[in-house]
């Protein structure tokens, strides 16, 4: 196990494929990461483009979304569409209308469209095991983030602390610094120095997050799961590419002996 001494006290951490620091501390999305949205993201839209005529067929729809929405946060699309499409313009002048339906339609397909990243749980017991703090940031209202967090625990056992969350409704830069906050607090309670930004490595599967987090000087990765074709990037991608398995592949490596799983699993540190 690798670890770094400050102020007398030693903590371990990870060497993850494509990081150039070294890691002691992780922030992970919710949406794309420990739930596999992209269908649902993908799903949603095509809805909406549907009942506001904008498209002819969902082949067409398909098509503009490799072209455009790929790795693009539901305030990106809402633009583009309100810029393009008076249909769509004329049905959803604000923001605010639009978003209201396409949460009620999330809430509606994470029912029954929600998947779980493979190899999720044994990542994160590992890196529970092992001692690598991390959090969990989510892009959603907390009624929604609750059906989320609902899911989760239905499918892995996992309990998330409503505490232990952050909430980035605003969808800006802040989450990030709050989250190595959050972070810190936990450290702190466990008599463990804090860390900077260079410490900690943001996955998210959407590059303008990932971006905000790099400004402030974190490691940046793109989580990504196993994507249908017609939600695949295209071309050379900003971000390197990270899955579930590489993390408890990095923390197996890491791990002073076999990392498996544990009846008592806490999610957090």
């Amino acid at each position: 196990m690798t670890s770094n001494a400050q102020n007398g006290a030693t903590r371990p951490s990870l060497s993850i494929r494509g990081i150039r620091n070294r890691v002691y501390g992780m922030i992970f999305g919710i949406e794309g990461q420990a739930i596999d949205t992209e269908e649902i993201h993908y799903q949603k839209w095509l809805q909406v483009a549907d009942e506001t005529k904008i498209i002819s067929n969902e082949s067409d729809f398909r098509k503009l979304w490799r072209k455009k929405f790929i790795g693009i946060g539901d305030k990106g699309i809402f633009d583009y569409l309100h810029d393009h499409y008076a249909p769509f313009k004329e049905e959803y002048p604000l923001w605010a209308e639009c978003q209201q339906v396409i949460d009620e339609i999330y809430k509606d397909k994470i029912k029954t469209m929600a998947k779980i990243p493979a190899g999720m749980r044994k990542a994160i017991e590992a890196a529970d095991a092992l001692g690598i703090p991390y959090v969990f940031v989510t892009h959603a209202k907390p009624p929604l983030a609750e059906e989320q967090f609902t899911f989760i625990k239905s499918e892995t056992g996992i309990s998330f602390k409503l505490e232990d969350v952050v909430f980035d409704q605003k969808k800006d830069k802040e989450a990030y610094s709050f989250g190595l906050k959050l972070l810190d607090a936990k450290l702190k309670a466990a008599g463990k120095p804090p860390l900077q930004a260079k410490d900690i490595v943001v996955f998210d599967n959407k590059e303008e997050y990932l971006l905000q987090a790099e400004k402030l000087g974190f490691n940046a990765a793109k989580m990504v799961p196993e994507l249908e074709e017609h939600l695949r990037p295209q071309g050379v991608q900003r971000f390197e590419s990270i899955s579930w398995a590489d993390i408890h592949s990095a923390v197996a490596a890491s791990s002073p002996k076999p990392v498996g799983e544990r009846s008592n699993f806490n999610p957090y540190i």
